[in-house]
């Protein structure tokens, strides 16, 4: 799947941003780059907000474009996961006791599934074409 300019720019931010907390966690330097780490969560969380994220979905014709709106639901579902995870992170870097292995699962798990976008892939990918009509693409943005 071909990303598009403006995602594949915010996406790369968004990991860049992640990547750096992860690193100021393993490091042990979280405590000295507090406000950094505050001000990079904020950052990334209204990335994540305002990303476009963009599929392609397949179908064989145009009445039989049902599947879309399941489709649509699922990459809500996993941005709307996005954000909460995001948020999450936010809240643990802002307090003093900041639970640094939670703060890792989190981010790992964020850039390990390119964030979530792994599993709406995978999900389309099972996608079978069961008519006699050939497959096309049409792409979605949530």
């Amino acid at each position: 799947m071909q990303m598009k300019a403006e995602e594949r720019k915010s996406h790369d931010n968004i990991k860049q941003n992640l990547q750096y907390i992860g690193r100021s966690l393993l490091d042990d330097t979280y405590k000295e780059q507090s406000a950094i780490l505050a001000l990079l969560a904020t950052e990334t969380l209204e990335l994540i907000r305002n990303m476009k994220m963009f599929y392609e979905v397949p179908y064989s014709s145009e009445n039989h474009t049902n599947h879309f709106y399941t489709y649509t639901l699922k990459a809500k579902q996993e941005k709307s996961k996005l954000i909460a995870v995001m948020e999450e992170i936010q809240r643990e870097l802002s307090i003093n006791k900041t639970n640094v292995k939670r703060v890792l699962v989190l981010v790992q798990g964020m850039l390990q599934t390119n964030l979530y976008k792994n599993r709406v892939q995978a999900s389309l990918d099972k996608w079978k074409n069961t008519t006699t009509f050939s497959t096309k693409l049409q792409l979605i943005y949530i």
